[in-house]
């Protein structure tokens, strides 16, 4: 009798292990998916067919097979944009088009809408700052940069190191070989090659505190804006992910050599046409 009290009560112990288990992986999902992270947010979420974060792929099943991950396709237009640092590179404009998109869905915090894809980005007129040296791609069209494809994500960035944050775009070659871009700077005949890679993050707007959707726009704003050096990191003013180090920067490479952290001057309009976007700075998703 003793014996099987005592194998009752063991039973009774692990059933209420295992109810603690369940709970508390409850409060894990659930915590997975609170509300804090800045999403994309436009008219119609390819699930619900209503007003919701841009889908990631699988998030439901439409006839029989998981949705992909939802895009909005947009295009970029700006005036001046300057590359500086050790080399300076002025360019008299700047234009993009690229994709807002859903998450690939492999874990949970891949299923967010924050991604940016398959920018972009064509700088016109671009010469050596104070010269008449050209700087272009191909020497078929002068002065002309096109960037390498380009992806991004919403983060929450900062100035300082440890420095109040703000909702950015964190920027970088979808191939990391390959970086932003190569180009070249001369003639024909007379020339260097400049590569540009490593990670820039950048100021957008607006950014809306709350899922609203009378706050849904056609259009939005990227700024990338310089402030005051810091040792090792270069004057771009949004350089902390999160606040933490390390800082992202430009890294320029002249002739295979590695210049000193270099930022970007530049401004542009989005047009996301009739599907329209927003930026929440904390989604419910």
């Amino acid at each position: 009798m003793r014996e099987m009290e005592r194998q009752m009560r063991r039973i009774r112990t692990m059933g209420l292990c295992l109810v603690a288990v369940f709970a508390i992986g409850a409060m894990t999902t659930a915590s997975a998916f609170a509300i804090g992270d800045p999403e994309y947010y436009t008219a119609k979420n390819t699930c619900s067919k209503k007003y919701g974060h841009l889908a990631y792929a699988g998030e439901c099943i439409i006839n029989g097979k998981p949705v992909k991950a939802q895009t909005v396709s947009y295009t970029e237009k700006g005036g001046p944009a300057n590359l500086e640092g050790a080399l300076k590179i002025e360019c008299a404009s700047n234009e993009a088009k690229g994709k807002r998109s859903g998450g690939n869905g492999a874990t949970v915090a891949d299923q967010k809408a924050n991604l940016t894809t398959k920018l972009k980005i064509t700088y016109k007129g671009c010469h050596l700052s104070g010269e008449t040296v050209e700087c272009t791609k191909t020497f078929s069209t002068p002065g002309t940069i096109v960037t390498e494809a380009i992806k991004g994500k919403l983060v929450r960035a900062s100035e300082t190191e440890g420095g109040p944050t703000v909702v950015a775009v964190q920027e970088e070659g979808e191939k990391v070989t390959k970086g932003f871009a190569t180009f070249k700077c001369g003639t024909s005949t007379n020339f260097f090659t400049v590569k540009v890679k490593g990670k820039i993050i950048v100021e957008i707007a607006p950014v809306i505190e709350k899922p609203n959707s009378a706050e849904l726009s056609s259009t939005a704003f990227a700024f990338q804006k310089v402030k005051g050096a810091i040792a090792g990191c270069g004057r771009q003013k949004l350089l902390y992910e999160n606040a933490l180090k390390p800082c992202h920067f430009l890294e320029v490479e002249e002739n295979g050599k590695k210049l000193e952290p270099s930022w970007n001057v530049a401004e542009a309009e989005l047009k996301f046409g009739t599907k329209k976007v927003e930026t929440v700075e904390k989604g419910e998703f």
